[in-house]
């Protein structure tokens, strides 16, 4: 994949990576990139085995930007990956807008150590949430993360910081 970035850029072969587009029809003030691997897809099957060191973790990419009004989520994989994440991208298609943003935002608390949220938004927080995301945020730093990102009941971010 480094290889390509090094290419010109008309010798480049951008089909080396898939991506599904989400978008909510609201401005949040949030945006997000990230890089990680997901362990288990939605009926608990291991897809990525983080323990074994010899097995090369399949990676997504996470892109969240404000635009235009709407918020856009990126979420992409190596195409060489598609039957890793076949089943995730599949489910994640069926989903309502409100799974579509917890299921977002628990990746974000749990993965991504690299998001920027306006300082305004943050500022209005009330101090009770703001210690709830730096709890689970913290939490998932120190222990293993269970591999349920729907039903956990985080916050979602998207709302909390909708323009």
């Amino acid at each position: 994949m480094s290889n390509e970035l090094i290419k010109p850029k008309d010798e480049r072969n951008f089909e080396i990576i898939s991506s599904r587009v989400f978008h909510l029809s609201y401005e949040s003030l949030l945006a997000v990139n990230g890089c990680f691997s997901i362990e288990y897809d939605f009926q608990e099957n291991l897809i990525n085995d983080l323990v074994d060191t010899s097995k090369r973790p399949a990676p997504i990419f996470l892109n969240i930007f404000p635009h235009a009004g709407k918020i856009f989520i990126l979420f992409s994989w190596l195409s060489e990956n598609w039957e890793t994440y076949q089943s995730i991208v599949s489910k994640l298609e069926t989903f309502t807008i409100p799974q579509i943003e917890i299921f977002f935002s628990n990746l974000i608390i749990c993965h991504c150590e690299n998001f920027f949220i306006s300082p305004s938004k943050c500022s209005q927080m009330p101090k009770r949430i703001r210690r709830l995301f730096v709890s689970q945020y913290m939490n998932t730093l120190m222990n293993d993360f269970e591999s349920d990102y729907i039903s956990r009941g985080a916050i979602n971010l998207f709302k909390m910081f909708r323009k």
